[in-house]
């Protein structure tokens, strides 16, 4: 989308944002969803099928959202594509899934509902046969390079973030992330920034610059 093309939003974001947390040891899956909003007046409107489907090798019906399994979360980046949820202007929805909710979702059981200011935000389950078919969609398999070459550039992006808010002494407290805790140790405080002429986020590490995928990590036990 930044380069003009065009794109899927939600299952582009999803498949790159999957790609990104992998950089960082947390595992994510892409789940596809329907969504229902419910307004406080007691309307509701559905914008993603909970039979997503694709139209054509390019094009798909529906919408999808990340779990990350091992820190029961459900995240959404894509929400704000829902004109009441844009207005609200709070960015995009991260909410505590259990285990027993997000195996419901998962299974075509039952929904999951995020309240979002005045509005709920309702995804629907989405029975496994729709759920396998999307996502063995052609789009997917011949832009997986640019997606995790994306991602990798968006996990860069998002150490530098880390360290510029701070956050990195946090996340050094934590044994939730061990592999984002060896990620910082290794890069420390060498800059970091974008490559003019492969639009890559390189790390300038002593010797070399590299991408994030080849700094040297210590094997984690």
């Amino acid at each position: 989308m930044a380069e003009g093309q065009r794109a899927n939003a939600c299952i582009d974001a999803c498949t790159q944002l999957r790609y990104a947390y992998q950089q960082f040891g947390i595992a994510a899956e892409i789940l596809p969803v329907g969504v229902v909003i419910h307004d406080p007046d007691g309307g509701r409107t559905r914008y993603a099928t909970d039979e997503p489907s694709w139209y054509d090798d390019t094009t798909m019906v529906g919408h999808t959202i990340l779990l990350l399994p091992e820190h029961d979360r459900l995240v959404d980046p894509t929400i704000e594509q829902v004109p009441e949820v844009r207005a609200l202007r709070q960015g995009p929805v991260i909410g505590r899934l259990p285990e027993p909710n997000r195996q419901a979702l998962r299974d075509g059981e039952t929904s999951f509902a995020v309240q979002r200011a005045d509005l709920l935000i309702e995804y629907q389950p989405v029975r496994p046969e729709h759920r396998d078919r999307l996502l063995s969609g052609p789009l997917l398999a011949r832009n997986d390079v640019q997606y995790r070459r994306a991602a990798v550039n968006l996990a860069a992006m998002a150490v530098q973030a880390f360290r510029d808010a701070g956050a990195a002494a946090r996340i050094r407290q934590t044994t939730a992330f061990p592999r984002l805790t060896a990620l910082l140790d290794a890069i420390g405080d060498a800059p970091i920034g974008v490559d003019e002429t492969t639009n890559d986020v390189l790390i300038h590490l002593p010797g070399r610059p590299v991408r994030l995928d080849q700094v040297p990590v210590p094997r984690l036990p």
